[in-house]
C-alpha cells in the first residue's frame, strides 16, 4: 500500500531488490545493482511501464541478478 514494501526479513529464500538489501546489510556487502534477466519488449514493456505506478517492482518480475561488492573501506 501506498508503494511500501512489507517482507518478513527472516525469510531470506524470496529473492528480490529489496531481500538482496537485506542480504547485503546481514553480510557487509554493498548492493551495487540489479538487473532484469528476461527481456521485455512491445506490449508487455507498455503494461509493465503502467502497473509500475501502482505495483513495486519486486512484484512485477522475478528473475534478477543481483551485483555485490565489497565496501569500499575494506
Amino acid at each position: 500500500r501506498q508503494g511500501v514494501i512489507v517482507v518478513n526479513l527472516d525469510h531470506l529464500a524470496w529473492y528480490s531488490p529489496t531481500m538482496a538489501l537485506e542480504l547485503a546489510r546481514r553480510t557487509g556487502l554493498e548492493f551495487s545493482a540489479y538487473h532484469l534477466i528476461k527481456p521485455i519488449s512491445g506490449l508487455k514493456l507498455t503494461l509493465r511501464r503502467l502497473l509500475w505506478k501502482w505495483t513495486p517492482p519486486d512484484y512485477s518480475f522475478h528473475d534478477y541478478l543481483f551485483e555485490f561488492r565489497l565496501p569500499a573501506d575494506t
